[in-house]
């Protein structure tokens, strides 16, 4: 039965990259895609998988793992986004936003249940990258003609006419596909140090920079900082380069990018952020969203608006104009205003403790594998702290759910054993 679990959560993986809008059924209050109907399927195939096998659900709870708190964390999470039901002024988005999180808690536990051995994530990490790879062929196909088929009409006249070539695949936006792409390099890096075949290593560094470009050309800038934040972590971290070193090579790189005009163009326009005074723009509404939630949190005594409230609030009583935007476009300051200060402190510690544990797992091993997994996960980490401010909201992006999952699994065994004939063929260290 626990094979058949596997399957079924590979499945989920893969699942999970396809948007709601692509394959779907529509129940009028519901939208129904694979990746739902799996999530639906989980409890009851999880619940016989215990009983026929006879195992204890809370082993995974129980037997020291470092990701216990994650497991405990994720659990408190789901349980108070269930009562702040009570207060939420908008209940569709609150149920909404309670199924994400309770996927999220779902698949956190299916994963750290049933993946407890290192040998299956270069696996998982495999499916991801099949998705990721989809992902480009989709992008490099709206780039080239121009075509999206998965946008409204008007939204798709928009980017068909528009000066820039703008890959967007089915994640909605220009922004949420670049969050992808931030993640899908780091995947590819993770499948590139985890290959049995030279074929492998290929397609993982071609599907690895071709990530790269479409995430550039999107020109998300959140997201290009958190990419550049995620590869001065990985130099650091790598190269332990000294402090003359880095200085050298950051004005190394300052000087090229300023001698150079098609670069130096491509930055500034990237990276300015224009205030002018009694004039809205798109950096003074981020900073105006913030600002009420902020408003919002004291207005609620810290506790937040409800799963699913912030949008509603900004649209009733908002301090500060947005200019017609209820998105928070922030996921942390959406963490702290829906479910308040407590749920967004231990949010950090949680955040804080996955990075230590996976930071320790690898500095402490000598296996190559839990090394490269550990330090594709790791960057990931750091670039999400700035990518996470460029989507709209990135509580419905399921693969991120499946993703962050997958991650409190391996927190929960990167410190064990490798049996080694699943080794990695490559033998490189960080540590």
């Amino acid at each position: 039965m626990s094979k058949v679990i596997r399957w079924v959560l590979y499945a989920a993986i893969v699942v999970s990259f396809f948007a709601a809008m692509v394959f779907t059924i529509d129940l009028g209050f519901f939208q129904l895609s694979p990746f739902r109907i799996l999530v639906c399927l989980l409890p009851v195939l999880i619940i016989v998988g215990l009983c026929v096998e006879r195992k204890n659900p809370l082993r995974i709870f129980t037997s020291k793992r470092h990701n216990t708190y994650s497991l405990c964390f994720m659990i408190a999470w789901f349980v108070y986004a269930a009562v702040s039901l009570l207060w939420t002024p908008d209940l569709g988005s609150g149920v909404r936003t309670l199924y994400f999180l309770g996927s999220g808690v779902l698949c956190s536990v299916a994963f750290s249940l049933y993946f407890d051995k290192k040998e299956y994530f270069p696996i998982l990490f495999r499916c991801m990258m099949v998705m990721v790879a989809l992902h480009n062929l989709m992008g490099w196909y709206e780039v080239i003609f121009r075509n999206y088929h998965f946008l409204s009409p008007a939204n798709a006249a928009h980017y068909s006419t528009s000066s820039r070539r703008i890959p967007i695949s089915w994640t909605g936006n220009p922004n949420n596909f670049a969050l992808l792409m931030l993640f899908g390099i780091f995947i590819c890096f993770i499948c590139y140090r985890c290959r049995r075949k030279k074929w492998e290593g290929i397609a993982s560094i071609a599907i690895g920079i071709s990530s790269l470009v479409l995430a550039l050309m999107t020109q998300s800038r959140a997201v290009l900082l958190g990419l550049i934040m995620s590869a001065a972590f990985y130099i650091i971290v790598v190269f332990r380069p000294k402090p003359k070193h880095l200085a050298i090579l950051a004005g190394a790189a300052a000087v090229i990018a300023l001698l150079i005009p098609n670069i130096r163009e491509s930055l500034f326009s990237l990276f300015r952020f224009d205030f002018k005074a009694g004039e809205m723009n798109s950096n003074s509404t981020r900073i105006n969203l913030i600002l009420n939630g902020f408003y919002f949190l004291g207005r609620t005594f810290g506790i937040g608006t409800g799963a699913g409230g912030v949008e509603s609030w900004m649209a009733a009583s908002p301090a500060f104009p947005t200019e017609g935007i209820f998105n928070m476009h922030n996921w942390w300051m959406q963490v702290l205003t829906e479910f308040g200060v407590l749920i967004f402190a231990a949010y950090l510690i949680f955040y804080v403790k996955l990075f230590r544990d996976l930071y320790h797992g690898m500095r402490s091993t000598d296996d190559p594998t839990v090394k490269s997994i550990c330090l594709g996960l790791l960057c990931c980490m750091v670039g999400f702290i700035l990518g996470g401010i460029s989507p709209s909201s990135v509580m419905g992006m399921e693969w991120l759910w499946v993703f962050w999952a997958v991650a409190i699994a391996f927190q929960g065994c990167c410190r064990r054993p490798i049996s080694n004939n699943l080794r990695s063929t490559n033998s490189g260290a960080y540590g």
